[in-house]
């Protein structure tokens, strides 16, 4: 079992870590990624799309809902790992 406060201070850190190396302040930072002060999820995985079996564009559209970056020559494998990164950041 996973713990909570445990699951808070790695999420600090590397969002600290993470800011620094973007020159942002870590508030900067959660902003613009859309996380929260707490480390605590902004989205319920629950209720995003399934990737399995989407086609480029379909996957083009969900990276776009989800505030992905989704660079021109891109293959499904590349776009799905970018929607997942970001997905990891955000839910629970």
């Amino acid at each position: 079992m996973r713990c909570v406060n445990c699951d808070k201070i790695r999420s600090a850190f590397l969002h600290g870590r993470m800011a620094e190396a973007a020159g942002l302040t870590i508030e900067a930072f959660r902003e613009k990624f859309g996380l929260s002060a707490v480390g605590e999820p902004l989205v319920d995985a629950s209720t995003l799309p399934t990737l399995a079996g989407k086609t480029k564009a379909e996957l083009i559209a969900i990276a776009a809902e989800e505030q992905v970056d989704v660079q021109d020559g891109m293959t499904n494998a590349q776009i799905v790992d970018a929607i997942e990164a970001k997905r990891a950041l955000v839910t629970a």
